[in-house]
């Protein structure tokens, strides 16, 4: 999918919780392509959705940790290190939930499917 920059510059604000006022056509068209949801409840009226996480990934205007190691907190590089044997022989579901919970509780995110292979490290976005 391929953003302009202001929709790129919105999706950003949304990830960090930025309290600018957003342009409702580019959240409109943001909320259509599935990228934030604009029905949130509590004090962020728009969060960002994990393929919102994507997109800025792939624009690179957010790091994934798994792929920049050397950005990683002390605090994650601490979590990782710990799991490292059991990442390498690779996660069970119940394994990588736990590890998420441990990386959540420091602030950071990441996804995994069934597989159980975390992907898109992220620092934790506002409303989650």
């Amino acid at each position: 999918m391929t953003l302009s920059p202001a929709q790129l510059t919105t999706l950003m604000n949304v990830y960090t919780g930025s309290t600018t006022d957003h342009d409702e056509s580019i959240i409109l068209s943001l909320t259509e392509s599935k990228l934030v949801d604009s029905n949130a409840k509590g004090d962020l009226k728009v969060i960002i959705l994990e393929n919102g996480i994507s997109e800025l990934i792939e624009s690179e205007l957010l790091k994934d940790f798994l792929e920049h190691y050397e950005l990683q907190s002390p605090e994650l590089i601490v979590i990782w290190s710990k799991w490292e044997d059991q990442l390498n022989d690779g996660l069970d579901y119940v394994e990588c939930k736990a590890l998420l919970k441990e990386v959540q509780a420091v602030g950071y995110t990441f996804d995994y499917y069934l597989q159980a292979e975390p992907f898109e490290l992220v620092k934790t976005p506002a409303g989650w």
